[in-house]
């Protein structure tokens, strides 16, 4: 079966290249979630900070956003900060931005 050894060899070494990408593509997958999950808990301690936050320490400063509108826009930024990160890297502008 000599005529057979080449593709074996053929096939052998794409399987090897689909190891070697996936193996790659692995790699970047764990990067984004560390980095995701690095996001997520940056979040986290922002909006435990702004709960924390004394409604009472403003009194009298009309121009500041009471707590309640400071959680909504967080949770849409990080809602955008998500979305963005789904379709583009860590590095791109509007992610880079957003954060």
């Amino acid at each position: 079966m000599p005529q057979q050894e080449q593709a074996n060899l053929n096939r052998l070494q794409r399987l090897q290249e689909q190891i070697k990408n996936n193996s790659e593509s692995i790699a970047r997958l764990q990067d984004r979630k560390v980095f995701m999950e690095s996001q997520i808990s940056s979040i986290d301690r922002n909006i435990q900070a702004v709960e924390n936050l004394n409604p009472f320490d403003s009194a009298g400063s009309s121009n500041q956003a009471s707590p309640g509108k400071l959680l909504a826009e967080l949770a849409m930024r990080r809602k955008k900060l998500e979305e963005l990160s789904e379709k583009y890297t860590p590095l791109y502008p509007a992610v880079v931005q957003a954060r």
